[in-house]
């Protein structure tokens, strides 16, 4: 499984395609090209291509409202959303209460919904938002959670068009 540069932990994402992209995006003389993601989830090869210097923005969007709103939340919204990360606890109550959030899918509140969303995907068993917590869910977990995000995260802040 190829290490992805995505906030989200995303089964079957696509960062394992990354390579060939590169390949056609060479083999077409494409170097600083626009690259679109229509279905972006953890957007993984189009941060590899994008930190790689093989295109020179992306446009990420998605079906999916939560999905949706974590990306908005991120990249219009870094610092409340940077608080956040460095803010709330890694506990079952706290995984409750953004449960909660989630299934509500408020999307007009898509810092609370985008949050949501990125907390279960990191606190869930293999990422699976609609999994049961993992058994890393603890106090203990926090400082993993929080330094491995908050720097994928302000490198992903200032580079990504929405």
């Amino acid at each position: 499984m190829p290490v992805t540069p995505s906030p989200l932990r995303y089964p079957g994402g696509k960062t394992g395609y990354a390579s060939l992209l590169k390949k056609v995006i060479d083999a077409n003389d494409l170097r600083g090209c626009d690259y679109a993601e229509p279905f972006a989830g953890g957007a993984g090869a189009a941060i590899t291509l994008l930190l790689d210097n093989y295109v020179d923005s992306i446009y990420l969007n998605d079906f999916d409202p939560s999905i949706y709103c974590f990306w908005k939340a991120i990249l219009s919204k870094t610092s409340e959303f940077i608080k956040k990360v460095k803010e709330t606890e890694i506990t079952i109550d706290e995984w409750k209460r953004q449960r909660e959030i989630y299934r509500k899918q408020n999307s007009q509140r898509y810092l609370s919904l985008g949050f949501a969303t990125f907390y279960l995907n990191r606190c869930n068993r293999a990422g699976i938002i609609g999994a049961n917590p993992s058994s890393t869910v603890s106090p203990l977990s926090s400082s993993f959670f929080r330094c491995r995000s908050l720097k994928i995260l302000t490198t992903l802040a200032f580079t990504i068009i929405f």
